[in-house]
């Protein structure tokens, strides 16, 4: 029985879907917040300033901007595709990359594969699951809000959440870097798994049923655990190390050279960890396996 993620056409367009539209997303929102930047610089030189109030001043005018850029609908609607993109094309990923582990490895194991009656119900969870994430990292930013223009202490986080000393916004990050991590450790290793069992597996069954898949089928399950073990290890480990250290933390938010070093570094991680989640799908149709035997 062959795989039903197998060539199938909707599951691949489903999964470049998500991961290109939180790229988007992302894009768009490092565009008008530069676009902020640059009109507060040029608020700035117009104004013409003495030195000594003019440092209060870009720090309050920088906070008002900030506050408002976050409360405004684009950016409730950039965070909400983010989350969401990120989060269901991940669960995807880890779809896929159980369905080619049952399907290769596990072929004596039909009852294991994915059919259309399961396949089905566990894409509506998944969206179910990444709309839920996308709206609480909505309501998380919403209520840590200031009520009022402040002074405010903070980083390009493209819309994702607000001020890191509250708890609920800590431990939003830290439940999703650990779902993340699991989520991804899965991928990893089913791909690792399967290169084991091609390369290495001395069962004289297993390889029976392997010669069943033409050769360029080990080489490309290889380079598909290959390049996602890369990609992972590039950009999403850095992101959680930074993510992880900021809510141990939060005080290294509040060194000026450390903030502007996260004004710099996050919008990179953040992007990265979304091109990432983009890859990841789009190597599957890239590595596709035929199922016809020689």
């Amino acid at each position: 029985m062959a795989s039903i993620l197998r060539d199938n056409i909707a599951a691949m367009c489903l999964a470049w879907s998500c991961g290109l539209t939180g790229l988007i997303c992302n894009i768009l929102v490092i565009l008008r917040a530069s676009k902020q930047v640059a009109d507060l610089r040029y608020r700035f030189k117009a104004n013409e300033i003495s030195y000594n109030n003019g440092n209060f001043t870009i720090v309050l005018n920088s906070s008002e901007i900030f506050v408002t850029w976050q409360r405004s609908p684009f950016c409730y609607i950039a965070r909400f595709l983010t989350f969401t993109a990120v989060s269901a094309t991940s669960m995807i990923t880890n779809i896929m990359a159980l369905d080619r582990l049952f399907s290769i490895v596990y072929l004596h194991l039909s009852t294991l594969y994915f059919t259309s009656k399961r396949l089905i119900p566990a894409l509506m969870i998944v969206w179910i699951i990444s709309a839920a994430i996308g709206t609480v990292g909505n309501i998380v930013p919403y209520i840590t809000f200031p009520s009022q223009i402040a002074v405010v202490h903070h980083y390009h986080n493209l819309c994702t959440a607000d001020n890191m000393s509250y708890i609920s916004v800590k431990l939003m990050l830290l439940a999703l870097i650990t779902g993340g991590s699991i989520n991804y450790i899965v991928v990893i290793g089913s791909y690792v798994l399967i290169f084991y069992k091609i390369k290495y597996s001395r069962g004289i069954r297993l390889k029976t049923k392997l010669k069943k898949i033409n050769k360029q089928a080990g080489k490309k399950v290889r380079y598909t655990a290959a390049i996602i073990t890369c990609a992972n290890a590039i950009f999403w480990f850095p992101c959680l190390a930074v993510i992880f250290m900021i809510v141990v933390d939060d005080s290294v938010m509040m060194e000026t050279r450390m903030n502007i070093a996260l004004d710099v570094i996050l919008p990179i991680l953040s992007l990265g960890l979304q091109l990432n989640c983009a890859i990841n799908p789009i190597i599957f149709p890239i590595s596709t396996i035929s199922a016809k035997t020689k």
